[in-house]
């Protein structure tokens, strides 16, 4: 497992978006992992027909689609995320050993250390100028993407609070100021969701009942507030010495609402097998309503699937969504015996997921890794 947060950790520096050398290095990590995996492992469970099928399905109609797509190489790029998505998740639901107190530290651990290095890439000019364009350690547009490492991270760092009873709401507030200078608007409202829906969950005994309540009920408050007030806050920066007029440029609404329209208009032209996996790029320069209103990602993951590849892809996509995550965790989280690892392994991709349509968050490799080697360690055990 220490192997595989390593190398993840060490893509961080690679940038990402349509760039073959993620996608190389992505490959080599997963197949690294995978190797370990198969020759560590003492025991492995059978893979079951119920996951066998959907994933199946999914993978191979995307195989087919490659031939008849608009552009065949971002549709090989796209292809080989979503083996390198199946493979992972094969590997952590069937050979990894280890215990699921063991992972939600190395993640606990890894989001740590992406966010220390996010800290330092952001007051350090030069190592902004050593990394590309497209990072999740920085954003040379919009806000910074660590957010979505921590998204992952929410609900195993509420369910670990209880260790940790004077803190507690330290790192709460922690958490939302790491939101907030992110200038991450929209993942901060999901953060106030997964704050609001935790709470709701927990019980007058638990580690937010009683006064807990009330505290936090103050600052999901306030962390609303800000969200509403960031925007103002940070429409114009102070002059710098040139004399220019720095200007914030967050990801508006409208821009949102412009992307998604391209992807709703090219499902229009193809519903049902779409334009080929990885076009989204080319459908938004060609249903772009005036120019330079274009972008690599649609800002919604179900959009973007449905636009690139129809119905029947996303239909699938689904699919596989249920039955590796969505079932097995409805029927684990029935049970009584699980620990509080285990349940917040599964909550944790739920802020991923919801902020996946609004943003591109999902289009980060590290990311799609990351959320399901977390979907297949956290449901390895479901019968």
């Amino acid at each position: 497992m220490i192997p595989f947060f390593v190398l993840l950790f060490g893509m961080l520096f690679l940038g990402d978006g349509k760039s073959s050398v993620v996608d190389i290095v992505g490959a080599a990590v997963v197949v690294v992992i995978s190797v370990l995996a198969l020759t560590k492992s003492r025991s492995a469970r059978a893979f079951p027909l119920r996951l066998l099928w959907p994933w199946g399905a999914l993978l191979g109609y995307l195989v087919i689609s490659v031939p008849f797509s608009v552009d065949v190489g971002a549709s090989i790029r796209a292809v080989v995320r979503f083996i390198d998505a199946f493979l992972v998740y094969y590997m952590f639901y069937v050979h990894i050993p280890d215990p699921d107190d063991a992972f939600v530290r190395s993640l606990l651990w890894f989001g740590a250390g992406a966010l220390i290095a996010s800290v330092i890439v952001a007051f350090v000019p030069t190592a902004k100028e050593a990394l590309p364009s497209m990072s999740l350690l920085w954003s040379n547009a919009g806000h910074n993407h660590i957010t979505d490492v921590w998204l992952l991270l929410l609900f195993p760092v509420f369910f670990a609070l209880h260790k940790r009873p004077p803190l507690r709401y330290l790192i709460l507030l922690f958490i939302i100021l790491i939101f907030v200078w992110s200038q991450a608007r929209a993942a901060l409202a999901v953060v106030v969701l997964s704050i609001a829906g935790f709470v709701m969950r927990a019980d007058s005994s638990s580690l937010f009942g009683g006064r807990g309540r009330k505290l936090l009920l103050v600052a999901v408050v306030a962390a609303l507030i800000i969200t509403v007030l960031l925007p103002e806050a940070l429409r114009t920066r102070p002059a710098t010495p040139s004399g220019a007029i720095r200007r914030k440029n967050p990801l508006s609404q409208e821009r949102r609402a412009e992307y998604w329209g391209q992807a709703i208009a090219a499902i229009q032209k193809r519903p049902i097998f779409g334009f080929g996996p990885g076009t989204f790029p080319f459908l938004s320069n060609r249903y772009q309503s005036k120019p330079s209103n274009a972008s690599w990602f649609a800002h919604n993951y179900v959009l973007e699937m449905a636009s690139e590849t129809g119905l029947i892809g996303t239909t699938l996509f689904l699919w596989v969504l249920y039955a590796s995550y969505v079932r097995p965790t409805v029927y684990l989280l029935k049970q009584k015996t699980i620990s509080w690892q285990r349940e917040a392994l599964l909550y944790a991709p739920l802020p991923l997921w919801l902020y996946g349509l609004v943003d591109f968050s999902l289009n980060y490799f590290v990311v799609w890794i990351l959320l399901w080697a977390t979907i297949g360690i956290a449901t390895r055990h479901e019968t």
